[in-house]
């Protein structure tokens, strides 16, 4: 299976809704998406630890 392409609007709609407070598997399940995906995209902007925590 091929990597799937997002754009930035949603890219940026997934990091809006972890710095609400959002869990992460509430936001991954809601979006259709894995709890990795979630993981990396805000990964680049937060630490993985700090979003295991919230």
């Amino acid at each position: 299976m091929g990597r799937r392409g997002y754009t930035a609007e949603f890219r940026q709609r997934v990091l809006d809704l972890v710095a609400a407070g959002r869990r992460v598997e509430d936001i991954a399940r809601d979006l259709g998406i894995s709890d990795q995906t979630v993981y990396a995209g805000a990964g680049k902007t937060e630490s993985t630890a700090d979003l295991r925590a919230a």
